[in-house]
């Protein structure tokens, strides 16, 4: 059971990472870069969204694929990310940029799927272990959720490197 959330968060998180890709690929990033407005608007939304899952945790409960996507696409440093590492590898001679930008991408986020199902599946174990006492399982919520608000208030107040 929770092998299985863990491995369907991991699928979220590469979907999400995904959406970077597209973007980075067909240049949408950039406007990241170098818009103040859009970089804020992506960072309070990701903020909002971070807390809103917090409340959930405290709430209710672990988070799914659809939250474990929407994480990682409201991520504006994931989107910084790519734009700032995809580029690098591309070949202007070799042929059309978006193609090989979305192959560079899909590598990413391919590799960094087994280390996600790593900490599913670690994390699964532990869980059943920790969840013997229902006690436990509330305090797990409770930390989340607490880390989660935590850290979208953080990203709603960080400022952005120059």
């Amino acid at each position: 059971m929770f092998r299985g959330a863990g491995v369907v968060s991991a699928a979220g998180l590469a979907t999400g990472s995904l959406v970077h890709v597209v973007a980075a690929a067909y240049g949408l990033s950039v406007i990241f870069q170098v818009s103040a407005t859009a970089y804020t608007l992506l960072k309070v939304a990701g903020a909002a969204y971070l807390i809103w899952l917090g409340i959930g945790y405290l709430r209710r409960g672990p988070s799914t694929f659809r939250e474990s996507a929407l994480v990682e696409a409201l991520n504006p440093k994931t989107a910084l990310f790519f734009l700032a590492l995809l580029p690098q590898f591309v070949e202007v001679a070799a042929g059309p940029v978006v193609p090989q930008v979305l192959l560079l991408g899909l590598i990413v986020t391919l590799t960094a799927i087994p280390c996600d199902l790593l900490i599913a599946f670690a994390s699964g174990s532990l869980a059943k272990v920790l969840l013997r006492r229902p006690i436990y399982g509330r305090i797990q919520d409770w930390v989340a959720g607490s880390l989660l608000i935590a850290l979208g208030v953080w990203v709603a107040v960080s400022r952005r490197a120059a």
